[in-house]
């Protein structure tokens, strides 16, 4: 689209009269890394207003570590939400770890191998209730970022975006 017809140009536009808006969306995030992205470089605009958009396809991306590249990811250990795999290398320290062969590179078939029964395993707990790990783990994070907005004075709204198989 157009600049114009942006969501965000929309929003300030049409809603907001005018106010400054921010786009923090960024391609592959998901639930967790946008709200650890808010919490480390958001706060600091100090906004009266943020906004989550909650794309749904994500419940099942918010309880692994690695989708396509490594990502920090969330776990429930004794009720609470805890941030279990944070440190996340970049591809530049990943590269130095390759080429001195302190990390290698697993057989392909092995990988496909593992990523096809974690797949499996997924599409069989597709059909979640208030009790599933992918719905304990969201609802959580989605918990973090309200306490996190109001934390700083801000007013936390969450924006559901379906995707097409709950449509």
């Amino acid at each position: 689209v157009r600049d114009e017809e942006s969501f965000s140009e929309v929003l300030r536009s049409r809603y907001l009269h005018g106010a400054e808006v921010i786009n923090w969306g960024v391609p592959g995030y998901g639930t967790d890394q946008q709200v650890l992205l808010f919490e480390r470089d958001g706060v600091q605009f100090k906004p009266d207003i943020v906004l989550l958009g909650f794309y749904t396809r994500d419940l099942f991306r918010n309880d692994t570590w690695f989708r396509s590249y490594a990502k920090p990811m969330f776990e429930i250990h004794g009720g609470q939400l805890a941030l279990v795999h944070d440190q996340v290398p970049s591809p530049t320290e990943l590269l130095s770890l390759y080429n001195s062969g302190q990390k290698r590179i697993a057989p392909q078939g092995l990988f496909l191998v593992e990523y096809g029964l974690r797949t499996l395993e997924k599409l069989k707990r597709r059909a979640l209730d208030e009790q599933s790990e992918e719905w304990l783990v969201t609802s959580a994070i989605i918990r973090r970022f309200q306490e996190s907005a109001q934390q700083i004075g801000a007013k936390p709204y969450l924006l559901i975006i379906p995707h097409d198989e709950i449509l």
